[in-house]
Parts: C-alpha cells; sequence; structure tokens
C-alpha cells in the first residue's frame, strides 16, 4: 500500500475515533514516513504544512498543476523542511495542508496541458521568492494499468527570474514522477526552464 494512502487512513480513522489516538499512531506515522526515504519529523509535519508565498522582495509567478501532492522549498536547491516558507502548495489529497485553488490571474497556457485521463488535478497559482533557486518536490500515489497502487517520489530545482510567470506541471506515471516547467509569455507561449536534481540538504534526514 502506498504510504501516503497509509498516512491518510491513520489520519482518517484518528480523526473519526479520536478517544483511541495514542502515542502509537504518532509513530506509526513517522515509521510509514521514514519507509518512503523522508523520516525526520520536519518531513512528516511538512504534510500538514502550507507554503508560505513571499510578500515583497523580488518575485515570480508559478502555476502548480498537478495529481499528487507538491511540497516546495523556498531559496533553496536542496530538501530541508525546516526552512522557513517550505511546505505544501497542492495536494489531490485534501486531508493534507494545501493552497489549491488560488489565482493570480496568470497567462494561460497556449495549447493546455497533457494530464492523465481520469485523474484528479490541483491547480494554484502562486507567488515565488526570485532570490535563490526554487526546490519543488513531488510525492505521487496512482494506480497502474492493473489497478495496483504504485507511489513515486521526486524533487527537482530551478532558479525563478523576478517578474516572469511559470507552469509547473507534476503527474506521477506508474512509479515515475514526471516534471516539467516552463516560463510563460504574456501570451502563453512557453519555453522549457532546465532542472536540477535536488537531494537532501542533510543526508541524516534520510534516517
Amino acid at each position: 500500500m502506498s504510504y501516503l494512502l497509509r498516512i491518510k487512513r491513520s489520519i482518517v480513522f484518528l480523526k473519526k475515533n479520536p478517544s483511541k489516538f495514542s502515542l502509537s499512531h504518532c509513530f506509526q506515522i513517522l515509521a510509514i514516513a521514514s519507509l518512503s526515504g523522508c523520516g525526520s519529523i520536519s518531513a512528516v509535519q511538512s504534510f500538514w504544512t502550507t507554503y508560505q508565498a513571499p510578500e515583497s522582495g523580488p518575485r515570480a509567478k508559478i502555476r502548480v498543476i498537478s495529481t499528487g501532492m507538491v511540497r516546495a522549498v523556498p531559496e533553496s536547491s536542496c530538501v530541508d523542511w525546516r526552512k522557513p516558507g517550505a511546505g505544501v502548495m497542492v495536494s489531490a489529497q485534501k486531508v493534507y495542508s494545501n493552497l489549491n485553488g488560488q489565482s493570480l490571474d496568470m497567462p494561460k497556457r497556449r495549447g493546455g496541458y497533457l494530464l492523465p485521463a481520469d485523474a484528479e488535478i490541483q491547480i494554484s497559482e502562486l507567488y515565488i521568492s526570485a532570490k535563490g533557486p526554487l526546490t519543488l518536490y513531488l510525492m505521487g500515489a496512482g494506480y497502474d494499468s492493473g489497478g495496483k497502487i504504485r507511489s513515486c517520489q521526486r524533487a527537482v530545482s530551478f532558479v525563478p527570474e523576478p517578474g516572469k510567470n511559470y507552469d509547473a506541471v507534476l503527474t506521477e506515471h506508474g512509479r515515475n514522477c514526471l516534471i516539467q516547467v516552463d516560463e510563460l509569455d504574456a501570451v502563453g507561449d512557453f519555453e522549457s526552464v532546465p532542472l536540477q536534481k535536488a537531494g537532501l540538504c542533510n543526508v541524516l534526514d534520510n534516517f
């Protein structure tokens, strides 16, 4: 079973049965997360922490389109959920924190998007800092053609430029996480943005 779905079921159970909450449930959720390779307490807490958009300074806009959970780490080329502003941008599983459905009147992408059929898609438009790199982390939980649950994780970074508009499409296909980021112009034409693989800022966060 996907770690996301297992955590979600644990949370739903506890919400319906609050009297049965115990410390062991906390450890269960932490254990599930650690098996996914993101075992620090800060990583687990980040499921319920919303991304904090910058209110001033050099900024860009990003439209996030995803079938899973997308978390971001601002002004960083690596993953560290303790960094200020880090958290969830969108989540198809609404039991988690999210900023689904926000609009900043960004230009529409010419030609639209190629997205998985029958998938729950979440879209949101957000400000991002242009003071340094942005790391995007996709956690997907979907099904293969045989109906078996598959999951994927992938983190990438890129460097936003002040005043620019970006499209980020993050979807899962089986065990593969697919991420594409494009820069949009005022009429919706787009150009691909180079992405870098993003690892953990601190390798000990994996334990």
